[in-house]
C-alpha cells in the first residue's frame, strides 16, 4: 500500500487540500496526517479536537511528533517518512519541506501555499 501524508495547520486546514486528500484516500492509499508541535504542544486531544472540527470526511491515521525546535520536529517528521515508506508530503512550512527532502529522497515533497 502507498501512503500520503498531510500537514494538519496550514495545510488540511484549508479547504482545497483537505478536497485533494478525499480525492486521494481510497483503499489502497493510505493518508496520515502528520502534524508536529513544540514541547509537547498542542496535546494529542488538541490535535484531535481540531481534526473533528475540520469534519474530514476520508480515512486516515493520525501521526504527531514533537520536538525542542522546529528544526526537530522537521526532523522527526522525516524519520516518520522514511519509517513508514511514504511517497507523498504536503506541507506548508518551508523549513520542513526542506529537510524532508534532504532526508527522504524517495519521497515526493509539495510546499503548499495558503
Amino acid at each position: 500500500m502507498r501512503s500520503i501524508a498531510f500537514d494538519l495547520d496550514g495545510t488540511l486546514t484549508i479547504p482545497r487540500y483537505a478536497l485533494l486528500a478525499r480525492w486521494l484516500s481510497s483503499p489502497t492509499q493510505e493518508i496520515f496526517i502528520l502534524t508536529g508541535g513544540l514541547n509537547g504542544k498542542p496535546t494529542q486531544k488538541e490535535r484531535l479536537d481540531q481534526i473533528e472540527e475540520l469534519d474530514l470526511d476520508f480515512d486516515f491515521s493520525l501521526a504527531r511528533v514533537c520536538g525542542k525546535n522546529r528544526q526537530e520536529v522537521a526532523e522527526k517528521k522525516a524519520e516518520f517518512i522514511n519509517q513508514n515508506g511514504i511517497s507523498m508530503m504536503f506541507d506548508d512550512d518551508p523549513l520542513y519541506c526542506r529537510v524532508i527532502r534532504e532526508m527522504c529522497p524517495e519521497t515526493v515533497v509539495f510546499e503548499v501555499e495558503p
